[in-house]
């Protein structure tokens, strides 16, 4: 199903930018 690979990448993408952010907030 291409809606459920979208979606999981989608997914990842958020999850990465969600530890992104928290490591620039550690080095805050």
């Amino acid at each position: 199903d291409l809606v459920a690979v979208v979606r999981a990448q989608r997914l990842r993408l958020d999850a990465q930018t969600a530890r992104h952010g928290e490591l620039i907030n550690r080095m805050k």
